[in-house]
């Protein structure tokens, strides 16, 4: 039913830019088919991050470009095809279970492909979608079955159980997801693991905070916009994480060459607090997101008054003092 709005939206700004961008890359990007070279962790990386392409930018694509949907559908239908072999060579690696990368990689496209499947079903053969689902709920049932404490564990499964409205489910993949985020957090919000590590989070792993999202938009009881720690948290991503050249700040586990892209929480971060908002706006700089699914479905626009972020003291995990001074060449500690 929110179909036609979702179309609409594509006559202004950001959106028009967003569709251009999806419809570019699913006409630019074929998933990759063949032997999977478990070898090596880059390779196999980067056939997950193509998985996440092709389904978000093509679901994405399907919806508000339907003179072309065919097109895009056949795309995605032939890219979840390959779930059976990515979940054996996943399974059956020794690496599987104590690498991260390959983790959040493969959780990422899974929970990009469920919300294809999603965006779809309704225009597949009976065989068709009987088969996408017999191998992505197969999926799903091995993280339900190997659950860990990890917040993405709960929400790859989470995804699956909210597509098939699994009561039991979902129930489990929130208190999973929800304990699996507290426990990175200090009672005021800081996230203990690293700057760079939240914003990697935030910024490229659906699994690992965007499920908040789908939760609240499939009609789930939510307490996370309005949680004393989640605010405190994305407060202090916005307030204290980020340095004057919009870069991490070198705490934990973080990356000081690399400038942070905003995820897709980023663009709605004002849900939690207009101070955190106004950060966020100030940390987008006017970037336009990208032609993905759930950005354009959740991006806020305009973006809250950017606002530069001023010193601020967590007490039990930070303290980020802020020159005021507008220029990037500022001082921050």
């Amino acid at each position: 039913s929110g179909i036609p709005a979702l179309r609409k939206r594509a006559a202004k700004t950001p959106w028009k830019e967003m569709k251009a961008d999806a419809i570019a890359y699913i006409k630019s990007h074929t998933y990759k088919y063949g032997p999977l070279d478990t070898s090596k962790r880059r390779y196999m990386n980067e056939r997950y991050r193509l998985m996440a392409g092709i389904a978000s930018a093509g679901a994405l694509a399907y919806i508000v470009d339907p003179a072309n949907k065919t097109y895009y559908k056949d795309k995605i239908v032939k890219a979840l095809s390959d779930w059976d072999k990515l979940f054996v060579a996943a399974r059956d690696w020794s690496g599987f279970n104590g690498q991260y990368w390959l983790n959040f990689d493969w959780c990422s496209a899974y929970a990009h492909s469920v919300l294809a499947l999603d965006v779809i079903c309704n225009d597949l053969t009976a065989s068709q979608r009987a088969d996408l689902e017999a191998k992505l709920g197969r999926v799903a049932d091995w993280y339900y079955a190997h659950r860990t404490p990890g917040n993405y564990s709960h929400s790859a499964y989470g995804y699956w159980a909210l597509y098939k409205n699994d009561r039991r489910r979902i129930d489990s993949a929130k208190t999973g997801w929800w304990q699996g985020v507290m426990d990175t957090m200090t009672p005021c919000g800081v996230y203990d693991i690293g700057p760079g590590y939240a914003h990697a989070g935030v910024g490229g792993r659906p699994v690992k905070w965007d499920f908040q999202h789908l939760l609240g938009s499939a009609g789930q009881k939510t307490e996370f916009y309005s949680n004393p720690r989640f605010i405190g948290f994305y407060e202090w991503l916005y307030g204290a994480s980020i340095s004057p050249v919009r870069r991490s700040v070198t705490f934990g586990d973080s990356n000081p060459s690399g400038i942070q892209s905003p995820g897709i929480t980023t663009y709605c971060t004002s849900r939690f607090s207009k101070k955190a908002g106004a950060n966020a706006a100030w940390f987008i700089n006017g970037r336009i997101p990208p032609g993905r699914l759930m950005y354009y479905v959740l991006a806020e626009w305009p973006t809250p008054k950017p606002v530069k972020p001023l010193s601020c003291v967590w007490p039990d995990g930070c303290a980020a003092f802020w020159e005021d001074n507008p220029s990037e060449k500022s001082l921050m500690g």
